[in-house]
């Protein structure tokens, strides 16, 4: 017998013992590919049909490099196989279980499972490689990180909510008092020296509040105010922010707003804050950088997209591939200890996303430094506000209304009695809920304003309290409050449809708010 013709013998003697085990081949989970030792496909069960689109027919006799193996593992695979089939080497690969990529009949690569076997007692060397799809489980695996880095990340802005609430509150107590007594002071006549300090103060106390509001929005994931403002406002109150500190330190920085840009619907003091704190890395990222050194801020309409595109650029060294990934994420820094919170670019991503906006970070070609773009639908025109003299109020009916202003804060209490005062409404203050109910008991009062946190009778035990001695009097309630954060509070609020107001307060948004009340309960 010849040697082509014994070759043929044990092929046939091979091809027979497979075909006795093709039943359970066949009907196994898993691809199974058996090979011999020239990388000839002597089996493909129908798993492994599925799996890479090749019939059987067509994959049998067809060499395994050709037939599943990516381009980029063939010179290594060949020469592994072919130093193992000689005897010049030990393959790691048997008898182990890796995880690798393959190739189907589409050209399209997937990760699998892959387990090899040299089978023995056939006479000649025929390996089998047992192989399973794990397209699905990286797609499970990665919604299960996503869903963990999510979960991470509320828990993050939980742990900062619960530390904001208190600062919050504690901050807006004081800034109310700042801005009504400024807003008071501003009514009388003064001359024009003392009205423009007064001004400032009022600038300053209102970007306190805003700094304080968009931490608070983004910890509560409550949606933006809805309103519809220019474009350009956003950029023009970032620049009041923080033009001291790039003046100080010596930085150019440059501001290029297209005219004519269209409107926004959204809330602008929490864009503005997104900007200066993008404007504020950029002027840390080049504080360190000799002369010139710049930051550039731009706002520009794309007329095809029909969004509004901001832009904040410098010429530091940029964001490096391993950090830009993570840079959203709360309390990752890159700056040194005492530098840097790591929650400011976590807020501006949380923020942008309320309005449908998109935030994308890369490099800017002309300063060579980081850029940031922020691209937002454009709105409706904006429309024209109405001024003071404008507006009408339920007491201007010539109806005397009185109000109880509730506080633990007395000077909080008083200047809100005063704002009211000065509107023609009869005000006192109480600043316990215990004197509340006392005062209550003699003197019918049209509004009860109220603060949420006291720390004798809460405003919730303090409602209750009305509600049972007094029916009908609840209607009369409103709450104001230094923050809204504690999840018992929000659920009473939302029980009760009682209306709030968030401290500070301003004259203007203390009027309508007390106007609400009326309204609502002269109808």
């Amino acid at each position: 017998m010849t040697d082509n013709a014994h070759e043929d013998a044990e092929h046939k003697v091979l091809k027979a013992q497979l075909l006795e085990r093709s039943a359970i081949i066949d009907g196994a989970l898993d691809g199974i590919v058996v090979i011999d030792d020239c990388g000839t496909v002597l089996e493909f069960n129908r798993a492994a049909e599925a799996m890479f689109g090749y019939p059987r027919e067509e994959a049998i006799g067809s060499h395994i490099v050709e037939l599943i193996i990516p381009d980029k593992h063939r010179a290594h695979h060949e020469a592994g196989f072919d130093n193992y089939v000689a005897g010049r080497s030990t393959a790691r690969m048997i008898g182990q279980r890796i995880e690798t990529e393959a190739r189907r009949k589409c050209g399209e690569m997937f990760p699998v499972e892959l387990t090899i076997i040299e089978a023995v007692g056939t006479g000649r060397q025929v390996f089998a490689g047992y192989l399973r799809d794990l397209t699905e489980r990286r797609a499970m695996e990665a919604k299960v990180a996503h869903q963990r880095d999510a979960i991470s990340h509320n828990e993050k802005l939980g742990s900062m909510g619960a530390l904001l609430a208190n600062v919050a509150h504690e901050l807006n107590n004081p800034l109310s008092v700042v801005i009504g007594r400024a807003e008071l002071l501003r009514e009388q006549e003064l001359d024009s020296s003392v009205k423009r300090h007064t001004d400032r103060i009022l600038t300053a106390a209102h970007r306190c509040a805003d700094i304080v509001q968009p931490f608070l929005a983004a910890v509560r994931q409550k949606p933006p105010a809805q309103k519809t403002f220019s474009a350009a406002i956003p950029v023009s109150a970032a620049i009041d922010l923080v033009e001291h500190a790039f003046e100080s330190s010596g930085i150019d920085l440059r501001v290029e707003v297209s005219p004519g840009l269209p409107a926004l619907f959204g809330d602008d003091g929490q864009l503005a804050q997104v900007i200066a704190n993008l404007l504020t890395n950029a002027q840390h990222a080049v504080s360190a950088d000799p002369a010139p050194r710049q930051v550039t801020v731009s706002a520009r309409h794309d007329e095809k997209s029909n969004t509004v595109i901001y832009a904040v650029a410098d010429s530091g060294p940029g964001i490096a591939d391993d950090v830009r990934s993570r840079i959203f994420e709360p309390f990752f820094t890159t700056k040194s200890e005492g530098s840097g919170t790591g929650v400011g670019l976590a807020i501006a991503h949380n923020i942008v996303k309320s309005h449908d906006g998109e935030i994308e970070v890369g490099i800017d070609a002309a300063l060579g430094g980081a850029l940031f773009e922020l691209k937002f639908p454009a709105g409706i025109s904006p429309n024209n506000s109405t001024d003071k003299e404008g507006r009408s109020y339920a007491w201007d009916l010539g109806r005397e209304l009185r109000v109880l202003v509730i506080d633990d804060d007395a000077e909080v209490g008083r200047m809100i009695a005063e704002l009211l005062y000065h509107e023609g409404l009869q005000s006192e203050v109480a600043a316990s809920a215990e004197t509340a109910l006392s005062r209550m008991g003699t003197v019918a009062y049209d509004v009860i304003l109220c603060d949420l946190r006291m720390p004798d009778l809460s405003g919730p035990a303090l409602f209750e309290t009305v509600r049972e001695r007094w029916p009908g009097s609840e209607r009369k309630f409103g709450f104001i409050t230094g923050d809204s954060l504690d999840p018992a509070a929000a659920r009473f609020i939302a029980d009760v449809a009682a209306p709030v107001i968030e401290k500070p307060v301003s004259r203007d948004a203390l009027l309508s708010f007390v106007n609400g009340i009326v309204t609502h309960i002269s109808e």
